[in-house]
């Protein structure tokens, strides 16, 4: 294919040359604006998971903690970590991390099947593992939406008791 030029008089080619530039540039503005202006797909929101209630207890009874404390004597055997929670898109699943003296030693993923669910887990507690604890609750992706801390002590001794007092009397006398 041949190429034709077009010439005009008194120098207007060049006027034209402009004008056509100009208004290609004007009609492709739109579309880059638009372009630039389009959303981006919204990322997927994790389901939304909220800790109501929380509790560390010696036991589970009727879906309600049992005992709940923060020190627990070295005999206690099992500790139990209690969740209540609000769900936005059920089912989903929530874990239970729990630490002693700052190392992970456990890690329990338990399912939550509905809008309000309770759940909990629970740890043994050997009579040497005294000291400081903590359980997180954790969403599927691995955000902390609950904690608790707890200790394992051996109680302090009892004040000795004092002898009774008896009025004016040595001991042993009636």
């Amino acid at each position: 294919m041949g190429r034709y030029r077009v010439q005009f008089a008194n120098g207007t080619e060049g006027k034209l040359r402009r004008a056509l530039g100009i208004a290609l540039v004007v009609a492709a503005l739109p579309l880059l604006a638009s372009a630039q202006e389009k959303p981006q797909e919204p990322k997927a929101k994790p389901p939304g998971l909220q800790v109501v209630r929380d509790a560390v207890a010696t036991g589970v009874s009727n879906r309600e903690p049992v005992e709940p404390g923060q020190v627990f004597a070295p005999s206690v055997g099992r500790i139990y970590y209690f969740t209540e929670l609000r769900a936005e898109a059920p089912p989903t699943e929530i874990a239970h991390v729990w630490y002693y003296r700052d190392r992970e030693v456990a890690r329990v993923s338990l399912p939550v099947q509905d809008s309000t669910w309770r759940t909990w887990s629970s740890k043994q507690i050997l009579p040497e593992w005294t000291g400081a604890w903590k359980v997180e609750a954790l969403t599927p992706e691995g955000a902390v939406v609950a904690s608790e801390t707890f200790a394992v002590e051996t109680p302090p001794p009892a004040p000795p008791s004092v002898p009774e007092k008896t009025e004016g009397k040595p001991p042993g006398s009636k």
